[in-house]
């Protein structure tokens, strides 16, 4: 039968999973008998928490009653019931088919699990205590976002981690640690910076690492139990609620200090179709035909029990550990319905809680209007997409043929001429990206980066395109393309080390540079003495973030509201590479002047402040211009200005002298 019929059947809207009590426990799993299935029974084992350890009893379980009600529908339930405090039980489900084919599950609920997750434990996980949560935003163009991979994080000695620590969830919050220079690292060093939001990299359960092993690397793009922390992370994976009890504490200290912590969820496949506890329940009905992914599935969220899942699932993360936003890997593979009613849910608990995703258009399949992508942003309000527009513009990029970008320069970026192509197109993802993203109601829904875990970070794509340039010249490329991706309306987006040149590669590997999800400490692990060698321009970035968080029309989200703030003074219109706007908020105002046109430019202007720069001419914060000044190529300044100030800037280009008024 078609899904459709199958879940008008079949679906179940009710409670699953190992309902606990101290009185007893309820085990409800969704089988559907029309999947091929004959029976599903209850393992339990010792509580010792092995793997190896013995089967202690085997209960058969009950199929529930149809109804029309999906509230009540258990016809494709079963249950047991144990009676007294089952709490650290450990429990599988038996399965067995008409072909005669008998298998062993964990729960796909689990909320626990012994080590390597192929058996599930009875747990009780209280809800978070969040309170009034006042370090949630009102608007999600106030955050700004930090990526971090829990192990990068602090693994390398030069974090200053406590050996115990590194790598884990309790070396993310670890204060006081410094590297041998005696610079700031990790939590400390967070917080200095400025941001506001930190995304975790996904730290559910995943398959690929060895959790018994100190020296296993994933980035954990493969998921196994969807509801369990990664044991990895945790001091002791072997103790089934150290991992939820630390990582529950690392929320927290977040939290106290004033951040959000994003959830990085991947619920558009598994690591292994065959044997995840999804097709072993459920045959077939779990996955599409497709593979969008790359990964050799795609889960089927338009699916009643799958779209049930997701929001069952992150629902729980939120309650229970006090999540204050989730980032969708692959979000495109996923349905609108599902986000919305995903969207609906979260806002029950609070409005505040972000949710934004990958919105690339996958080839899986849906209907074109049913695709969770950045092409259906019109249909999904208060769900943001990642903006790959403006990450390549800014840097360009190497898929499918090697595109530059702006800070590229001239002579890289062919397709810059004297005819404003580049320039207006800079300023439009500047000011949100609307006139790119047809379908784009409001600002929040674009997520602006440079850089993220995927491909060539930002250090190591300008060090391959520009091998010839000089340390200064190299660090102004990453300087500028940082600034505009920070000045840019939405929301930014960084990944941690971005700030601080930090490089992927080693011995000329680009390929594990590139895409290093499991190539191991060696290239991954942050080396944190960089935060004392780019120290200034670590100071730049800073100053860019305070401006941004002092200045609340970053924060607006109508594009009309936008439009009236921002406005061009010069687009390149006699030299190309040059970029001049104004930003004007009641009583302020603000002139961004952006040199990338491969020239050292003079400047004049009176009655004006620096507020911001990285030009390495003879001006510097602070200073008030009555004077000409020299804006290095590759630089970015803010100035503050009374309303009626213009500038004039002198430059020579082609052996010819310029002279222009903004």
């Amino acid at each position: 039968m078609s899904w459709q019929t199958f879940d008008k059947k079949y679906g179940f809207s009710g409670q699953l999973g190992a309902i606990y009590s101290p009185k007893e426990t309820t085990f409800c799993v969704w089988a559907p008998k029309e999947a091929g299935l004959v029976s599903v029974s209850l393992r339990s084992y010792d509580t010792k928490v092995q793997p190896d350890e013995q089967l202690v009893e085997l209960f058969a379980m009950e199929l529930g009653e149809a109804s029309d009600d999906h509230a009540k529908n258990k016809s494709a339930v079963w249950e047991k019931t144990l009676k007294g405090d089952q709490l650290g039980l450990v429990y599988s489900y038996e399965v067995r088919y008409e072909n005669g084919k008998v298998v062993e599950t964990q729960d796909p609920y689990s909320r626990a699990t012994i080590v390597n997750g192929t058996r599930s434990v009875v747990a009780k996980i209280d809800e978070a205590e969040l309170g009034e949560a006042d370090w949630r935003l009102e608007v999600p163009t106030a955050a700004i976002i930090e990526e971090i991979h829990v192990r990068d994080f602090s693994i390398s000695e030069t974090s200053g981690v406590s050996e115990k620590n590194r790598g884990k969830f309790l070396g993310l919050t670890e204060s006081e640690t410094k590297n041998f220079w005696g610079d700031l690292t990790g939590f400390d060093y967070l917080k200095s910076l400025g941001v506001n939001t930190v995304q975790l990299m996904p730290i559910f359960d995943f398959e690929t690492v060895d959790e018994t092993k100190s020296s296993d690397y994933n980035w954990g793009y493969d998921p196994q139990n969807y509801n369990v922390p990664e044991g990895s992370y945790a001091t002791d994976p072997f103790d089934p609620m150290c991992r939820i009890n630390e990582l529950k504490e690392t929320i927290q200290k977040f939290h106290e200090s004033g951040f959000n912590v994003v959830m990085d969820v991947v619920y558009n496949h598994v690591y292994d179709r065959e044997n995840s506890s999804f097709e072993k329940l459920a045959p077939g009905y779990y996955f599409r035909y497709s593979d969008a992914t790359g990964c050799g599935n795609d889960t089927a969220s338009e699916r009643e029990m799958f779209s049930k899942f997701i929001v069952d699932s992150v629902i729980f993360w939120a309650k229970n550990y006090g999540f204050d936003g989730f980032r969708f890997d692959l979000m495109g593979c996923l349905d609108v319905e599902t986000m919305n009613k995903l969207r609906s849910e979260l806002d029950k608990l609070d409005r505040r809680i972000l949710i934004y995703g990958e919105g690339w258009d996958m080839p899986t399949d849906l209907m074109i209007f049913q695709k969770a992508n950045q092409k259906n942003l019109g249909k999904m309000p208060r769900i943001g997409a990642f903006n790959d527009a403006l990450r390549n513009t800014i840097k360009g990029n190497e898929f499918e043929k090697v595109e530059y970008g702006f800070v590229d320069g001239l002579e890289l970026r062919k397709e810059a001429t004297k005819e404003l192509g580049f320039e207006r197109k800079l300023f439009d993802v500047l000011k949100g990206s609307k006139k790119i993203f047809a379908g784009l109601k409001t600002a929040e829904q674009m997520i602006n980066y440079v850089e993220a875990h995927d491909n060539l970070n930002l250090n190591d794509q300008m060090l391959k395109n520009h091998p010839e340039d000089s340390a200064e010249m190299h660090s102004r490329r990453i300087e500028l393309a940082c600034a505009l991706n920070l000045l840019a309306f939405g929301v930014p987006f960084m990944e941690i080390g971005q700030e601080f040149e930090r490089t992927k590669l080693v011995k000329h590997d680009w390929k594990a540079a590139e895409n290093s999800y499991r190539s191991g400490d060696f290239v991954n692990a942050i080396d944190w003495t960089l935060v004392t060698e780019h120290a200034s321009t670590i100071e730049f970035i800073k100053s860019l973030i305070a401006f941004r968080r002092e200045n609340l029309f970053f924060q607006l989200n109508d594009f009309e509201k936008i439009n009236r703030t921002m406005s061009v003074r010069n687009i390149g219109r006699m030299l190309p590479g040059m970029l001049i706007y104004t930003l004007s908020d009641g009583d302020k105002h603000f002139k961004v002047i952006i040199n990338a046109s491969g020239k050292d430019l003079e400047l004049q202007t009176y009655h004006a402040r620096v507020l911001l720069t990285n030009s390495r001419g003879n001006i510097s914060k602070g200073d008030r211009i009555h004077f000409d000044f020299e804006l290095s190529d590759m630089s970015i300044t803010i100035l503050s200005t009374p309303n009626h100030t213009s500038l004039r800037w002198l430059g020579q280009y082609n052996d010819t002298k310029l002279g222009i008024n903004s």
